[in-house]
């Protein structure tokens, strides 16, 4: 009716009173509105929300009463006051898309939520950012603000989490679980995923095992070919050794002449490598770090460096180096210096 489409208006609420069998002609004074109880307006759907507040211009009796109003037309959903179960707002945790200390009204199930964003997150297990927005709020707080409203109900829930005591049989619980809920029902085991992981090393449980493999194969080719390098740089160079032996040259100072000469190449490379590799490398994994679909992959690619592992490779390349100056080193001192001139004659 015309009545009840007033686009504003003021109501001015006092003596609320119950009526019954027990309570007489008068009634009973469940509220006299004169404590400071936290009486809030319900949410509804328009822009501007209603408000609630004590009065002390206008009450029944005593020294205060309680004024209601509202600026949005009375046509549908729920309006009037109630006594919020818990906190108020609800807090909520949002989606990437939201900021902390931002209030909204969130429709749910035809209902207008007040919701208060406590936290943010960027992602959280089984909800995609990319695709909607989310919040995440206490479901006893939800239900009890649900259950004061008109029509409120909760729909069942599409999605549970279980956790299960330390000795239960996860096989056997997960084999009852239809039974309890038919219908279509789809189950993931964390345990399972995480033993499969751990079984085929290509989905991301044995990385490790096959980085460890990769980085000794690849050791070894260093290994030789620094071995190779040394032997016909020596072999290249064999006239300068024998003339340095000639002069007077010790097996130290040969030594050291090689190995100053090697050390210094392979440290400048090593740490050219490292810097190259390092950075770079974060930057490109987080590139390519998409989905078949060239999408962002949720949660994202996390890079992360095995300290053990560099120390690793980097002994082994200083360790191969070492190898590479004493293999020229014994290389050098069994070259014969009168044979060496003469060729060079």
């Amino acid at each position: 009716t015309g009545a009840t489409r007033l686009s504003d208006g003021v109501l001015h609420l006092d003596d609320i009173t119950v009526f019954g069998p027990s309570t007489g002609p008068d009634g009973l004074v469940v509220e006299g509105v004169e404590e400071p109880v936290p009486w809030a307006p319900l949410a509804n759907h328009g822009e501007i929300s209603d408000v609630a507040q004590r009065s002390t211009s206008n009450f029944r009796s005593g020294k205060t009463g309680l004024h209601f109003s509202w600026r949005e037309p009375l046509t549908s959903g729920q309006r009037g006051i109630h006594l919020p179960p818990g906190p108020f707002p609800i807090p909520a945790i949002g989606g990437p898309d939201f900021r902390v200390g931002q209030q909204m009204r969130v429709t749910l199930n035809h209902l207008a939520v007040p919701v208060h964003i406590v936290g943010v997150v960027s992602h959280f297990p089984t909800l995609d950012p990319g695709r909607d927005s989310f919040i995440i709020v206490d479901l006893p707080d939800y239900r009890e603000y649900i259950r004061r409203l008109p029509r409120g109900g909760m729909n069942p829930p599409t999605e549970m989490w279980l956790a299960l005591d330390p000795d239960a049989d996860r096989g056997q619980v997960a084999a009852r679980i239809p039974e309890l809920f038919p219908g279509l029902v789809s189950i993931r085991d964390r345990e399972a995923v995480a033993d499969f992981a751990e079984q085929n090393p290509l989905t991301g449980g044995g990385w490790d095992g096959l980085t460890v493999f990769s980085m000794a194969a690849i050791g070894i080719a260093i290994l030789l070919t620094f071995t190779v390098h040394a032997l016909v740089s020596i072999r290249m160079g064999r006239m300068d050794l024998a003339v340095a032996r000639v002069l007077g040259f010790s097996h130290r100072q040969l030594f050291l002449s090689l190995a100053t000469e090697r050390l210094i190449v392979a440290v400048l490379a090593i740490a050219a490598g490292a810097a190259m590799g390092y950075w770079p490398g974060l930057e490109v994994l987080e590139l390519v770090d998409l989905t078949p679909q060239g999408d962002t992959a949720v949660p994202p690619l996390v890079p992360s460096v095995r300290g053990w592992l560099v120390a690793g490779v980097l002994f082994g390349l200083t360790a191969a180096s070492v190898l590479s100056v004493a293999f020229a080193t014994v290389t050098a001192q069994r070259l014969n210096t009168a044979e060496v001139l003469r060729e060079g004659a």
